[in-house]
Formats: C-alpha cells, sequence, structure tokens
C-alpha cells in the first residue's frame, strides 16, 4: 500500500485522495510518500488531479514531484506551484496562473504543462525541459470544475517520460534522468505539491493505481479507452 505523510495544507481525504489546498489565498501543501521508485525499470502513475472552479481569478496549480529523500518538503508558494527551490528534482508541473508580472515565468497563457528539473518555474531557463504546452488538447482552461485523468509513463530502455491529460499524449521528455538529474541513484521518492498566492483555487488529488505498487485497491477504478485494469 501507498504510504503518503502530508505537509502544509495539505489534508486526507480517504480512499487514496488529497487535498492539497484549500480554495484559500497563500496556501502551500504537498504529500509526499516513501515507496521509492527506480528510474531503471518502466513504471506509469495514473492519477485523477481537480484544479478547482475558477479560471481568470484562480491560482496556482500543482505538481508532481520527483526528488531523491522521502521526506516531506514545500517550496516557494504562490507561482512557485510548491516545488520552488526543491532541488534535485524533477518536475511536472501543472499551472493554472500566467505569471508575468511582478515575476516573469514566461508562461503561456493558457493552463499549461511543463517538465522541470531543479526547482525552478521560469520556463525561459535550462532547467525547463520539455514545454510548456497547453494542458488539455481542447480548451485552455482546466480550472473547471471536474477531475482529470492523468497518466505519466516512464520507458526505461528508450529513456522516454510520457504526459497524458484527460488520455491525450501532451508531452514528452528523452533522458537520462537517474544519471544526468539525481547523480545515478536509483531510490528516488515522488510526492504532489500544490499552492495559492494572491488568488487561489482548490487542489486535489486521487490516485487510480500505481504500477510499482501492488494491492492498491481503490472502490472505482478509471481508465482510458483500450487500456486494461491489469496495471499491478
Amino acid at each position: 500500500q501507498l504510504d503518503a505523510s502530508t505537509i502544509g495544507s495539505a489534508v486526507d481525504l480517504g480512499g487514496n485522495c488529497y487535498s492539497i489546498t484549500p480554495d484559500q489565498l497563500d496556501q502551500a501543501g504537498g504529500v509526499w510518500y516513501n515507496n521509492s521508485i527506480d528510474f531503471a525499470e518502466d513504471f506509469t502513475i495514473y492519477y485523477q488531479a481537480f484544479f478547482g472552479t475558477k479560471d481568470a481569478d484562480g491560482a496556482d496549480g500543482s505538481a508532481l514531484v520527483f526528488k531523491g529523500t522521502p521526506n516531506p518538503v514545500i517550496g516557494g508558494s504562490g507561482g512557485g506551484i510548491g516545488f520552488a527551490g526543491i532541488t534535485p528534482s524533477l518536475i511536472i508541473e501543472f499551472d493554472t496562473f500566467q505569471n508575468i508580472s511582478p515575476f516573469n515565468n514566461n508562461d503561456p497563457v493558457s493552463d499549461h504543462i511543463a517538465i522541470i528539473r531543479d526547482g525552478d518555474p521560469d520556463h525561459g531557463q535550462p532547467t525547463n525541459l520539455a514545454g510548456p504546452v497547453q494542458a488539455s488538447s481542447t480548451s485552455m482552461n482546466i480550472e473547471d470544475g471536474v477531475n482529470h485523468e492523468v497518466q505519466i509513463q516512464w520507458d526505461a530502455a528508450a529513456q522516454t517520460l510520457s504526459v497524458y491529460f484527460d488520455c491525450v499524449l501532451r508531452l514528452t521528455l528523452t533522458e537520462d534522468i537517474e544519471n544526468t538529474i539525481f547523480s545515478g541513484d536509483n531510490t528516488i521518492f515522488f510526492g504532489f505539491v500544490a499552492s495559492t498566492g494572491g488568488l487561489s483555487n482548490s487542489n486535489e488529488v486521487c490516485f487510480n493505481s500505481i504500477t510499482f505498487v501492488e494491492n492498491l485497491l481503490l472502490e472505482d477504478e478509471a481508465i482510458c479507452i483500450g487500456e486494461s485494469l491489469d496495471t499491478v
């Protein structure tokens, strides 16, 4: 089973679901797991993400973070989305606010996905490894009051990380992650972070399944067309 620890504003909702930030200003939270991942092996993480109900007046988003230790941490809040400053790290960012002033993260207008290393949310820096791209293939807005299916797939042989949003491939990264980011460490840990700032939204996550954790039992299982329930 997953063994999770919460920090900051994060709250365990039961059933492998967590509220990471309430819809309040200046919040930051995290959910961290002590189940390690080896990037020498294939893995897939399936979860549902909820980004709130407010579009133009909502912020700031959430992120899936990989790092070398299981201890619960929170990075910079607001435009830092709870991961700013966490290093070494690999981050899959789901950003729901365009930060252009006073802090310029070179964000596009649309809610977007990017793959980042070492806790730097600025898409104009070399630490931005892939993206940003519009998160949804059909809408600029993902703060729409519904749960969105997220699938993170790692192909160890091809050294390719793929990010699916609502069953559509949105972003890929090909890189020797274990060596270039984590200095050869084969015991990597993961967690979710989120934050709000001068604007807010609820940010929540619920797991569907994780291929490297056996006996993760859920009452309901959400899958995409053509997929099997046999994921562990």
